[in-house]
């Protein structure tokens, strides 16, 4: 049985927050929608009521080593699983998605006999922040999303750039907490800029990664590879663009001399990016107009689910690594291109 203390006996009861569940004792809690209202969820000072209900009413009723139970889908990114109910809390965190996306961005549905990517891809074109919401468990506030998904545009890509650049997003660990490591391809041409192919892998050391990007320039004949794998330069040339912030800074000295003296891949230059690592929004926001221009076009015949959901849930998303990779390029294409049109160019420090 359960202990009481000076209560009836009980194995379960239920109610609101306003009834008499908050008068008895526990051994389990189960939560079911904190706040289900929108309306309600938008206002602070109904998510710090919450807060304090759950901390002065809710808690104090439940015995030691008592536990509690919060079901309900992430309708705010400031709610009190982001606040309270936190793994440093003592708190066990699963974020359960409808859509999965593996490392090389290819999509499938969690439960396909239920939702197929058919179906969850129609719920997404009618409203992606909903459906961010509801499918994704990814609360997104939407007077921050990054750009209208009207402005990707997806089209093809020419043959021939003015200048051809890879802006590298390092990340040091293969944990899966860990950010990725992204690297995006992109040119400039005529006063556009065409992001061309976009590869994201958890890799340890400089060696892996290079061998990364090996790899990708040579889906796209920038380098060329023989039979046994060894790679050769061609008369393409193209600037990487990493971020040199502390771990980072030993890349440059590993990619000249891997690529450089042991490679002889020497159509390749590096040029770090110093001081990236700001107010990843302003700097996001240094090339939105490019977009609002529609001066951005995306190769069609790749996958961008990731870049796209982080540029479309930008600031609230797991993690930002696609869109910091595509803002490297970005950034390098516009000082080195020919590109007619203004930008921010306080946003980078090249």
């Amino acid at each position: 049985g359960i202990d009481t203390a000076g209560e009836e006996a009980f194995t379960i009861a239920c109610g609101g927050l306003k009834g008499a569940i908050t008068s008895k004792r526990s051994q389990l809690v189960l939560i079911d929608d904190p706040i289900k209202s929108a309306a309600s969820i938008n206002n602070p000072d109904i998510r710090r009521e919450m807060e304090q209900t759950w901390s002065n009413v809710i808690a104090p009723t439940m015995f030691q080593g008592a536990r509690a139970i919060c079901l309900g889908t992430r309708f705010h990114f400031n709610d009190i699983h982001a606040t309270l109910f936190l793994p440093k809390n003592n708190w066990k965190q699963i974020v359960q998605k409808a859509v999965i996306t593996d490392s090389e961005g290819r999509q499938r549905s969690y439960w396909p006999e239920f939702w197929s990517m058919k179906y969850l891809n129609e719920r997404k074109l009618e409203d992606r922040v909903a459906f961010a919401y509801q499918y994704l468990n990814t609360a997104v506030k939407s007077t921050d999303v990054g750009i209208s998904p009207e402005l990707i545009i997806k089209g093809e890509i020419p043959e021939d750039y003015d200048c051809l650049g890879v802006g590298i997003d390092l990340s040091a660990g293969l944990r899966e907490k860990n950010d990725w490591t992204v690297m995006t391809l992109g040119g400039i041409k005529e006063g556009k800029i065409y992001l061309i192919d976009q590869k994201r892998a958890r890799t340890l050391g400089n060696l892996e990664k290079m061998d990364a990007l090996c790899e990708m320039l040579a889906d796209w004949n920038i380098l060329l590879e023989n039979d046994e794998g060894q790679y050769f330069p061609t008369m393409s040339p193209c600037i990487i663009w990493p971020e040199a912030v502390a771990y980072q800074n030993s890349f440059e000295g590993d990619f000249k001399r891997v690529m450089h003296q042991n490679r002889a891949l020497h159509n390749l230059t590096v040029s770090p990016v110093k001081g990236f690592k700001g107010d990843k929004l302003a700097r996001l926001r240094g090339v939105l107009g490019l977009y609002e221009h529609k001066k951005v076009i995306w190769n069609k015949w790749r996958k961008w689910n990731v870049l796209e959901d982080e540029l479309l849930n930008f600031g609230h998303s797991t993690h930002d690594d696609a869109v910091d990779s595509m803002v490297l390029t970005m950034g390098g294409l516009l000082k080195r291109g020919r590109l007619q049109i203004d930008y921010n160019s306080d946003s980078f420090n090249l």
